[in-house]
């Protein structure tokens, strides 16, 4: 991977982490924001795709990007957590219309 390369790859990235962060559909718009940026002048996500095995805009690449995005952050929180002399712990499940079992944990 070249520099242009890593660069446009942490160029997308943090389009992927902001759409994330804004609890905004990335499925669906993680594509179109990058095409969108690039529109705007960003060059250096131009550089996305140069080589054959970079396959930095398929599916399964993004949601591989979101899991390990998302355990960074988790680990982020716990150590926070671990460090703090008091935290709360609230947990909500629900299963939603096609049976599918979510637990969230909230700490603070």
């Amino acid at each position: 991977m070249t520099s242009l390369q890593r660069k446009a790859r942490e160029a997308a990235f943090r389009n992927l982490y902001w759409l994330m962060k804004s609890e905004i559909p990335h499925t669906t718009n993680y594509l179109p924001l990058n095409d969108l940026v690039k529109l705007q002048g960003c060059s250096i996500l131009k550089n996305m795709n140069r080589g054959e095995n970079d396959k930095g805009e398929l599916q399964r690449f993004i949601q591989e990007a979101v899991i390990s995005m998302g355990t960074v952050v988790r680990q982020q929180i716990l150590d926070e957590a671990i460090a703090s002399p008091w935290y709360t712990i609230m947990v909500d499940e629900t299963t939603d219309i096609s049976v599918v079992n979510e637990m969230i944990v909230y700490i603070r």
